[in-house]
């Protein structure tokens, strides 16, 4: 059986595809039925993409994560931030990822892990004491170590690859999970339409090397892939744009998802992204407040409502819409009193 994870203080269940934001103030705890523990710093956001019953793939948008993996036989653990990677089986780490300033850093506290993705190529293996900070624009990669050798250790500079690298440590095992779809769209797609080069942007993706996974699905024909790919190729469509800061491809990705695979969990995910797109990259408060509307009407008990009422609070206040966010601010204290937006309904709800 697929491991189990609960999130919060409330420990509430949450399935893989679900997206998540720690608060402004607090950690986010996430606890594995393994016994893995990550805890999510304030501010720091990602989306779980996989579970299954090896481990499973949390990629961080933004922000910073304490990872603590437990020691099992054959655990299979993979954290991605923007175009880096990291595969484990048992260890601990702390790992940080800011997209704007195109900065990953790793800090390992026990065990080994091998990173991976644009400059740090097929794969750099680590050990317990290492640092390193890598970054895609600059070209380059620095690896420091603590303790009695940091003397001895030489600082390491690599050069961008010219070509993306596909073999080697970096590239997933035949035995890699994918990320499960709905049910009734799980059935192998057809692409007589699609090139092999416009499918090659699927396992760059999955590599976490979302800048040339977009480049390729550019080169290939994104108009062609929104009309053929499926629902989870879609939703990686979003993803690579969102990192190469594209915001029209990624809601072209999204509204696509939307039309042609309506009601379905993922079309669901795709108007919460819409709306966190529009608050937090346009700043359009009134727009984002009816994506999450929608959600909310599609998935009244979907993995994200929790977020989506919040965020619908939110984004309605922020429209200068002061009495509908005092009512959505009474139900969401009436649902989640102990949530990551309880702070601020208490604050509608008492007139500050």
């Amino acid at each position: 059986e697929p491991l189990t994870l609960r999130v919060g203080q409330n420990l509430a269940s949450i399935p893989a595809g679900s997206f998540f934001e720690a608060p402004k103030t607090a950690e986010l705890s996430m606890r594995f039925s393994d016994g893995t523990r990550i805890e999510m710093a304030p501010r720091a956001r990602g989306r779980v993409v996989t579970i299954d019953p090896k481990g499973a793939h949390l990629a961080l948008e933004s922000g910073q994560a304490h990872v603590r993996v437990a020691h099992r036989p054959h655990a299979s653990w993979r954290v991605s931030a923007g175009p880096f990677a990291v595969r484990v089986t048992g260890t601990r780490f702390d790992v940080r990822w800011n997209p704007e300033q195109d900065e990953f850093e790793l800090e390992l506290k026990e065990g080994h892990v091998v990173v991976s993705g644009c400059v740090l190529g097929q794969g750099y293996p680590m050990r317990a004491g290492q640092t390193v900070r890598a970054s895609c624009r600059r070209g380059r990669f620095d690896v420091v170590s603590t303790g009695a050798s940091a003397a001895s250790e030489p600082v390491t500079v690599a050069a961008v690859p010219s070509k993306p690298e596909l073999s080697g440590s970096a590239q997933p095992s035949a035995a890699a999970p994918s990320e499960p779809a709905p049910a009734h769209v799980r059935a192998p797609v057809s692409r007589p339409a699609i090139s092999d080069q416009a499918l090659a942007f699927r396992s760059l993706a999955e590599q976490g090397k979302f800048a040339e996974a977009f480049a390729t699905a550019n080169a290939a024909g994104f108009g062609s892939l929104l009309v053929h790919a499926s629902a989870e190729e879609l939703m990686l469509l979003a993803d690579c744009a969102r990192y190469a800061h594209d915001t029209q491809h990624e809601t072209k990705a999204l509204r696509a998802l939307r039309h042609r695979f309506s009601g379905t969990k993922r079309a669901g995910l795709a108007a919460f992204a819409l709306g966190r797109l529009e608050s937090d990259t346009h700043g359009c408060y009134g727009k984002a407040a009816e994506w999450f509307r929608t959600y909310l009407r599609e998935q009244p008990a979907g993995p994200l409502t929790r977020e989506a009422r919040g965020r619908l609070m939110e984004a309605t206040l922020r429209a200068g819409n002061m009495a509908s966010a005092r009512e959505l601010a009474g139900q969401y204290l009436q649902h989640y009193p102990a949530g990551p937006h309880a702070g601020l309904a208490r604050s509608l709800q008492s007139g500050q």
